[in-house]
């Protein structure tokens, strides 16, 4: 039991300062690269809310991108932050009743803020020294309110669904490296195959959070299902619901059939079997 509670508090400590070096990456590219990163960020976006956006002139789409910019990067900043805060609150409750710092365990939720908030002066401070780029007092505070927001969601999740918690930091960083995969990597292995064994046990995490407790044999459910969407992009199920022109539903339903993307599959699901049957979900 004790392995498991050390194993806890390192897989927390590591995802953590993971994230943060994710966040330091982020800041650390040039105004070019990071402009570039956004408006790549916000024609996803924008493909997500206008259908119609693929259909549109060059010039209509590069002035949509550059409009809904600003809103893109903000949301960007308070959600890094919130994630952050989330781990942050997790990882100082374990390490601080592991220490004894009383006053932490205490006081949490200030201590998880105030270290949140330092970091992001510090990385925006940071920016200061990167070309192009600038140190802006109202990105701290929108930094800030964004890890506040992640501590609020835990507060809440401890008080009404503790058994909930251990599911969501799962999704939310599997989440995260499934969206940096998106957006930042364009390689042969990695974003075909890596990708796609953690969209099921993202499905995983997400279905434990609503239910922790039951559901004998997801990972095969998960497996069936996943392989029907995949057979559904063979036929291209999308069109055949009248959807073809909706970019979200094309992203969910998928439009490329792809065998391999089947074994990827029965890969996560495997991988969650064995999960499920060697820590029998206690692990957290």
């Amino acid at each position: 039991m004790e392995n498991k509670k050390t194993l806890k508090r390192i897989f927390l400590l590591l995802a953590t300062v993971g994230w943060m070096l994710i966040i330091f990456s982020f800041s650390a590219k040039p105004a070019d690269e990071s402009t570039q990163m956004s408006h790549e960020t916000g024609k996803i976006v924008a493909k997500i809310i206008n259908p119609d956006f693929n259909r549109w002139s060059p010039d209509l789409q590069s002035n949509y991108v550059e409009q809904i910019d600003f809103a893109v990067r903000k949301s960007a900043h308070a959600s890094e932050y919130a994630l952050l805060g989330v781990l942050l609150f997790f990882t100082v409750t374990e390490w601080a009743a592991y220490f004894k710092w009383s006053w932490i365990g205490k006081h949490r939720a200030l201590a998880v803020w105030m270290i949140g908030t330092c970091y992001a002066a510090s990385d925006e401070f940071h920016q200061y020294f990167v070309p192009g780029r600038s140190c802006q007092m109202s990105d701290v505070l929108l930094d800030s309110a964004g890890v506040l927001a992640g501590i609020a969601l835990c507060l809440i999740l401890i008080r009404f669904a503790s058994a909930r918690l251990n599911y969501l930091i799962s999704f939310l960083i599997l989440m995260a490296v499934e969206t940096y995969i998106a957006v930042n990597v364009h390689d042969q292995f990695i974003r075909p195959y890596i990708g796609d064994v953690l969209v099921v046990i993202v499905l995983y995490c997400f279905i434990r959070i609503i239910v922790p407790n039951g559901i004998k044999r997801l990972p095969l459910y998960l497996f069936l299902f996943s392989t029907a969407v995949e057979v559904g992009q063979y036929f291209n199920l999308a069109a055949m619901l009248g959807l073809g022109g909706n970019r979200l539903a094309r992203i969910i339903l998928g439009s490329t059939f792809d065998w391999k993307d089947i074994g990827c599959y029965g890969a996560g699901c495997i991988i969650l079997w064995i999960w499920e049957k060697s820590r029998d979900r206690k692990f957290f």
